[in-house]
């Protein structure tokens, strides 16, 4: 029961209780939810909490489920579509939907499109990525306009990253669904300037809704968070991470080494992995990142892009000819400076690496290199998430508590 309970206040933002009834000549069971008998409550809620319950309570191995979205406020539709994704880890499942918050990028392996064929016969076509963005809108009626359901949205660079901080919430309570979070998918910081574009945020913050944008830090030094931070302004929040990824964030040995014996157990290798092997195969392969690291950071200030149009304020426009000219001489001048950026790029990591090392590498490449070592490989797509949910309370990281909590609350 407390396991139930626990769970639902999780996905729903609402306690249940259960307690006997009074019904006379037999013992009946009730559930109540907030203090109010279950019935007094909205479709919604009932039928999300029908859902959870037949699968936590009855654990079948096959669930048909009709439009689970039926009456459910967007943003619990949300919750209840990555809940079921999880489940279905151990249910196979098979669901129907008309809503636009159980298809995403995640699930396009798994879609399929029924419609309406000629003469009326119905037609079933597997949705692949390279068809979704216009099959899946034109079938659903994807809009923008869904974005207006939310009163806060958390920008983040793609599905994983929302996977995993979704996963984060439930273990720390956070109640998403109350808070009426959405999540948009930036594809990418590149596309930062898109979604931060000064139409769209004064829109958005016209109609008082909250925002938030969550970054890699990658090879980003404070000048260039600066920079994003003023071009949002006081309208919206940059919350950069304080390690250079997300993936950075689920380096637990004991969820990592559960994660290579479930890989192991599905390639039928039945010698299971412990985890002192996998903690010295982070170690071993963090020093071994090192030369990356500082890769990354000599490109990051050698290989910036050269916009040759650009100009400031009081300067007056260039011709193309002065344009390229002044381009080439800067270009010129960029091979005398890589040995001093070398030199200061080597001190700086040098000079932080024996206490922040696991902070500085890449984290998804980490994590591949690590499985590699058993003959397996880290995909990013869909293992963060299922490392984020082996991962105990304990082990989320109080800069993710902090950035969940500042969200929903």
């Amino acid at each position: 029961m407390n396991s139930l309970q626990q769970t639902i206040q999780g996905l729903l933002g609402v306690h249940v209780d259960a307690f006997e009834g009074e019904a006379r000549g037999e013992r009946v069971a009730e559930m109540d939810v907030d203090r109010f008998l279950v019935e007094a409550n909205g479709s919604g809620i009932r039928e999300a909490l029908r859902i959870i319950l037949d699968l936590e309570l009855k654990e079948p191995e096959l669930a048909l489920i009709e439009e689970p979205e039926v009456h459910l406020h967007p943003g619990l539709a949300r919750v209840l579509a990555t809940y079921l994704r999880e489940r279905s880890a151990d249910i196979q499942m098979f669901v129907t939907t008309h809503s636009t918050e159980f298809v995403d990028s995640v699930s396009f392996q798994n879609a399929y499109l029924v419609s309406r064929g000629p003469s009326s016969s119905t037609a079933v076509a597997l949705v692949t990525a390279s068809d979704a963005t216009s099959a899946i809108p034109e079938e659903l009626g994807l809009r923008l306009s869904t974005v207006f359901m939310f009163d806060r949205l958390l920008f983040v660079e793609g599905p994983s990253d929302e996977a995993v901080l979704r996963v984060f919430c439930t273990k720390m309570q956070c109640e998403l669904g109350m808070a009426n979070v959405g999540f948009v998918h930036l594809k990418g910081v590149q596309n930062f300037g898109h979604f931060a574009a000064e139409s769209t945020i004064d829109l958005l913050s016209r109609r008082r809704v909250l925002m938030w944008f969550l970054i890699d830090r990658d090879e980003r030094d404070d000048n260039d968070l600066h920079t994003l931070t003023k071009r949002l302004g006081d309208r919206a929040r940059l919350l950069p991470l304080q390690r250079r990824e997300l993936e950075n964030y689920l380096l637990a040995p004991n969820a990592i080494t559960a994660l290579i014996n479930e890989k192991l157990q599905s390639t039928l290798k039945k010698s299971k992995i412990e985890v002192a092997n996998v903690q010295k195969a982070i170690t071993e392969e963090v020093e071994l990142l090192k030369p990356e690291v500082i890769r990354l950071r000599i490109n990051r200030r050698t290989l910036a892009p050269l916009i040759l149009g650009r100009r400031d304020k009081d300067e007056r426009p260039s011709s193309a000819a002065e344009s390229i000219k002044r381009g080439i001489e800067t270009l010129g001048e960029r091979p005398q400076t890589v040995t001093k950026i070398t030199s200061e790029v080597e001190n700086s990591v040098n000079s932080d690496w024996s206490a922040n090392a696991e902070k500085l590498v890449p984290g998804a490449l980490l994590l591949d290199r690590v499985f590699g070592r058993f003959s397996l490989r880290f995909h990013k797509e869909k293992d963060s998430e299922r490392l984020a949910v082996l991962m105990s309370r304990d082990e989320v990281h109080r800069d993710i508590v902090k950035l969940l909590e500042e969200v929903t609350k």
